[in-house]
């Protein structure tokens, strides 16, 4: 499957086609150097981790994972709804674009819901299994 390095723009070919998500670049150099260019926002308050989702750092807060940060859209989810969201809920971006975080874009879904939508939206192959997701 060809793919498109997030750092260079060129085309590469995904190295372990049998894994949900790789590397989002061509080359290990490149994904650190997209990782650091990303990391000049920490100083903010916030970064975009390697998969597309934004962090807030928000030390104490309950939904916060080791390193005090608490992924956007859940937080945004949780405002909307007023109360903490469980672990076992899941928030679904309606566009599939995961930097947008507007409310009217993010839906609450269970867990098994949200897999089988997921699941329902990926591509089969000519052998008639699922292709992975990029």
């Amino acid at each position: 499957m060809l793919l498109t390095c997030n750092y260079c723009g060129r085309g590469f070919e995904r190295r372990h086609p049998d894994r949900r998500y790789s590397m989002p670049c061509c080359t290990k150099r490149h994904a650190m150097l997209l990782a650091k260019a990303h990391s000049k926002h920490a100083y903010k308050g916030w970064v975009i981790n390697t998969r597309g989702y934004l962090l807030v750092r928000l030390p104490g807060h309950p939904m916060a994972n080791k390193n005090d940060q608490v992924f956007y859209h859940r937080l945004v989810m949780s405002y909307k709804i007023g109360r903490h969201l469980l672990s076992s809920e899941r928030v679904h971006h309606i566009d599939s674009n995961r930097q947008n975080n507007k409310p009217d874009n993010l839906e609450l879904l269970s867990d098994g819901a949200h897999r089988r939508l997921e699941y329902a939206k990926r591509e089969v192959g000519k052998d008639g299994r699922l292709l992975p997701v990029l």
